[in-house]
């Protein structure tokens, strides 16, 4: 897990902890989420000033989890490219590994009418083959599977805040890393960005952190770090829809705080 600096402690040890099973009544796994880019700098003052609203996510005593995705596309990148064209109905295929809870999912995420359904088997870890029985989750959901390989690889530090009334998760990303699948691949990092991403049944503008983020003029803005991290890593692949996110984030990449 990433170093925490004592302003970063002193801020999430203002929230008070929630556990994953206390989580659970808040999977919110049929949601609208809502994004946000931000600095890192401005992720620690959410933090200073959303305590008395939310709860935060702790495992052994830690707040700051780690999580690693290893994402699956065909060798057309038909899943990236609905995203590109701006396909109302799209998929996502991931394995991804929860850290420091020791446990593993593979995911297909369902975008459809900006709406997110997700769905998820519980798995070993990230191998980059897909059992007979996770080709068989895959297309049970709807997402096509034959000639699904490994597209991207990351790795990124999550703050999970839930609110005090349980009808929405705010998931905080940051130290994000993006590579080529491959024990070889030499991450591309995202230091002091911050990508957070409101879950909710339904959209509501009077969410504390919405509200805080209309404060600072942080707008609400579509971006996957699936479709960056593929544009970051693959030379030559197009990727003209996502140049402006692409230009966002290299202003806000900076030295972490």
């Amino acid at each position: 897990m990433h170093h925490l600096t004592p302003a970063f402690i002193d801020a999430l040890d203002r929230f008070e902890p929630i556990s994953l099973a206390e989580m659970d009544d808040v999977q919110l796994l049929r949601r609208k989420d809502t994004k946000y880019l931000m600095s890192e700098p401005q992720l620690l003052d959410a933090l200073v000033k959303l305590a008395a609203h939310y709860d935060v996510l702790a495992i052994a005593g830690q707040r700051s989890a780690r999580y690693e995705t290893l994402y699956f596309d065909h060798a057309g990148m038909e899943l990236y490219f609905a995203h590109h064209s701006g396909k109302i109905q799209r998929h996502k295929v991931r394995k991804r590994a929860y850290v420091d809870s020791g446990l593993a999912f593979l995911e297909v995420k369902l975008k459809r009418k900006g709406m997110t359904d997700k769905r998820r088997l519980r798995v070993a870890g990230l191998e980059p083959n897909l059992s007979q029985e996770e080709q068989a989750f895959v297309a049970a959901q709807g997402a096509p599977v034959a000639g699904l390989k490994p597209s991207l690889f990351n790795r990124f530090d999550r703050i999970t805040l839930v609110n005090k009334a349980r009808t929405e998760r705010l998931t905080l990303d940051w130290n994000i890393a993006v590579a080529e699948p491959g024990a070889e691949a030499t991450p591309a990092e995202w230091s002091g960005v911050c990508i957070a991403e409101l879950k909710q049944s339904g959209i509501d503008r009077l969410s504390p952190f919405a509200q805080w983020a209309k404060g600072l003029q942080i707008r609400p803005e579509r971006v996957s770090k699936y479709c960056i991290g593929l544009a970051e890593t693959r030379e030559g692949l197009k990727a003209n829809r996502f140049k402006a996110k692409r230009r966002k984030l290299s202003k806000l990449t900076t030295h972490a705080v």
